[in-house]
């Protein structure tokens, strides 16, 4: 099956400028058979993909009199306009229950993510990467359960960005219990590892889906709070609710698939097009005559989501009844998440804040030195693997956590100093390096020139004005800040917010 793929450098989209990614299945997407009407009115498909319609309606061109005193007459108006009035009422409360429960289906989870409130309390906070809100966006068959489609959402809601990151589906990790698999096998496996001890098929889902989060936090280094899962179908009946998707298309992208069972051409040039569910659908799996194959997929892919979540906010999907109706209708049979209802529509505020040049697209394949992830052969089998070496995921952590920088930590932009207080060399550097890694601005380290410490300290010099940032030092250092700098130990670096003097207690931890 084909899905969602990673590209390399990091690049800001340009607002109006487009392009589309990838829900696909080599075996081609099938739709659920529907039941015909009219013979006269099947839809006939030509070779430029479209799909024409041979409708002939019979015209009864015969007038009728109304009677005198009938419903229309102006004795009735007030009625008809009271009648009118409580009929919009009714059906507008019907669509908007309709909606609520059909809602609560499928928002049914809870991830918790502190981010998504305000003025958050930091000891709420247990580390690097809570202050942002990660999804992961997983595409899935209706089969196998392969999720070949992988992309993080990240938020900041504090700066009002976000972020769209994809995962490369041949990238090959390990898993406890199964062994080594490609990334998008990770699901499945779980799930049927856990049917076969008798789990129930929720309870398989989400192991499977723990699963995954799991794996994909390992690789980029992130938290993942939530999960959402579409199918196929899913993706087509959302694009073709909020009215389809009008993109500006760089390149133009032409394939001969098979949809619905049927031969479809995709014929996408350069400019304004417009993108119906099903052609988005087919724009989306389209790889084969692209020139960098899964990835330039991958890029359109991450577009696409963009331009969906600024149709939703731009047409008045949310003020209309009946369009959320229909677009819970189509997430009520073909999405799992682990959003709870409050949470997803807490989201939705902080998106709609979000404008499409405020959405970055990232890259782990693109030119050096952000070409993080090579092609590979084991054993025959075609995969994705670091290019550092198998698993080895530091320099792709080290990228992703800069990048997608935690929003409390870039706030308050605190610059911490770290000091050896061992007699071991080069601890400061190493503790230096691994705090940058994660978002840190550090100062130049100092080594061996302190008095000994037999702990760590924390120093905090900002008599608790960063207090998001010393919350998250505490948590990493396992150990309290004080507010004085020990005897013997004196800062010349005036910007010097945080100061951590190793101690013994962490050489092992950071000579390994």
């Amino acid at each position: 099956m084909d899905g969602f793929v990673a590209g390399g450098s990091s690049t800001r989209i340009p607002q109006g400028s487009r392009k589309v990614g990838d829900f696909s299945h080599s075996d081609g997407y099938h739709q659920r058979a529907r039941r015909s009407t009219q013979a006269a009115r099947q839809p006939q498909r030509d070779d430029s993909g479209s799909i024409a319609l041979d409708m002939k309606l019979d015209n009864d061109t015969k007038t009728r009199k109304k009677p005198k005193n009938s419903w229309f007459s102006k004795a009735h108006l007030p009625k008809l306009r009271t009648v009118a009035l409580v009929f919009v009422i009714a059906f507008g409360s019907y669509f908007i229950t309709s909606a609520y429960l059909k809602a609560r289906q499928v928002f049914q989870g809870g991830g918790g993510a502190v981010a998504l409130q305000d003025n958050i309390d930091p000891a709420r906070l247990s580390g690097e990467g809570d202050g942002r809100v990660n999804v992961l966006l997983l595409g899935t068959d209706d089969a196998g359960g392969l999720t070949d489609t992988i992309i993080v959402a990240s938020i900041d809601p504090i700066h009002d960005e976000a972020a769209l990151l994809s995962i490369p589906r041949d990238l090959y990790v390990e898993r406890e219990g199964l062994g080594s698999m490609k990334i998008n096998e990770v699901f499945p496996n779980e799930r049927n590892r856990a049917l076969a001890e008798q789990a129930t098929q929720r309870q398989a889902q989400i192991r499977g889906y723990k699963a995954i989060q799991d794996s994909v936090s390992e690789v980029i280094g992130i938290p993942m709070h939530y999960y959402v899962s579409v199918d196929f179908d899913g993706f087509r009946r959302a694009i073709d609710t909020v009215g389809g998707l009008t993109l500006t298309v760089e390149q133009p992208v032409y394939e001969v698939m098979s949809l619905e069972g049927q031969r479809y051409v995709l014929n996408v040039q350069p400019g304004e097009e417009h993108f119906d569910g099903l052609r988005a659908l087919a724009y989306v799996r389209s790889r084969k005559t692209s020139p960098r194959g899964d990835f330039d997929r991958s890029e359109r892919q991450r577009e696409m989501l963009i331009a969906l979540k600024d149709e939703i906010v731009s047409s008045g999907t949310w003020s209309n009844p009946a369009r959320i109706n229909s677009l819970f209708s189509d997430f009520s049979d073909n999405v799992q998440t682990s959003f709870a209802l409050e949470e997803i529509m807490r989201l939705r505020e902080i998106a709609d804040k979000i404008g499409a040049d405020n959405v970055e697209s990232i890259e782990l394949v693109g030119e050096e030195p952000k070409n993080f992830i090579i092609s590979d052969s084991l054993n025959g089998l075609s995969i994705q693997r670091p290019r550092i070496g198998m698993y080895d995921y530091s320099e792709i952590q080290n990228f992703v956590r800069n990048t997608l920088r935690d929003g409390y930590l870039r706030s308050e932009d605190a610059v911490v100093l770290v000091m050896n207080g061992t007699d071991q060399p080069d601890l400061a550097a190493r503790q230096t390096e691994e705090l940058e890694s994660f978002g840190y601005s550090v100062a130049t380290p100092q080594e061996n020139d302190i008095p000994l410490q037999r702990e760590t300290i924390l120093v905090d010099l900002t008599n608790g004005e960063k207090k998001y940032t010393k919350r998250y030092l505490e948590q990493r250092l396992k150990t309290f800040a004080s507010t004085n700098l020990p005897r013997g130990v004196s800062v010349d670096n005036e910007r010097v917010d945080f100061v951590i003097l190793i101690g013994d207690n962490e050489v092992t931890r950071l000579q390994n």
